[in-house]
């Protein structure tokens, strides 16, 4: 079965300072665990400016077998508010955000997701006359 790739957006946040996100796969009910395994993410973390346009990002399913998922919230945004600290540069101190020391979760926004994988099972013959 081949890989099938879907993307989206994170919608920026109208915000007056950067902020992080962080997405994960949690399971369901309705979508365990070994079915989460399948779904990859890319990318996985980040950081969003109050000027920055729309990040894409994109998930990936590679099913082993027959699969039918709707409307699952198993795809979880997490926007956190990173810790600031301070670069020295020469005689200049500036405060940047930091993915090392993340703070607070300002929100946990669940994204549902829905997908179907089918098998198809097939083979060639060699006719006569090409053999």
């Amino acid at each position: 079965m081949l890989s099938n790739e879907s993307s989206a957006e994170l919608v920026t946040w109208l915000l007056h300072y950067v902020c992080c996100y962080r997405l994960t796969l949690s399971p369901t009910p309705g979508c365990p665990q070994s079915v989460c395994s399948m779904f990859s993410v890319v990318p996985v973390a980040g950081t969003v400016g109050p000027n920055d346009k729309p990040i894409p990002f994109h998930v990936s399913i590679t099913p082993k077998r027959e699969l039918t998922i709707k409307d699952e919230p198993i795809l979880y945004c997490h926007v956190i508010e990173p810790r600031r600290t301070s670069v020295t540069t020469g005689s200049i101190v500036s405060v940047v955000p930091s993915m090392a020391s993340l703070g607070d979760a300002i929100a946990n926004i669940p994204i549902r997701v829905s997908c179907q994988s089918s098998y198809s099972k097939y083979a060639t013959y060699c006719s006569l006359f090409m053999c």
